[in-house]
């Protein structure tokens, strides 16, 4: 008995399938490596673990962005003269 199925998706607009494909070479897998996984974790444990997980980069990479416009502010601010180094 065989204990894999096929699964087969038609009419993907080439946009949607080039950008799947990018995720998976990024990611070091075949497209179908990649979209096997994303099918087990699909069904396994749902969206709301992806989109968990991407808020929490979303938010770390905002928060190093302002970290980093932070100090390109100070030290912009310590160039014109508007803070002393006491």
């Amino acid at each position: 008995m065989k204990d894999k199925q096929e699964i087969r998706v038609r009419n993907v607009p080439k946009d949607i399938v080039a950008i799947l494909d990018e995720q998976a070479k990024r990611s070091g897998l075949s497209r179908e490596e990649f979209l096997r996984e994303w099918l087990e974790i699909i069904a396994k444990h749902g969206l709301r673990k992806d989109i968990d997980m991407q808020y929490g980069y979303l938010l770390g990479e905002l928060l190093n962005a302002f970290h980093e416009q932070t100090i390109v502010i100070n030290n912009l601010v310590k160039v014109l003269g508007g803070e002393d180094d006491e």
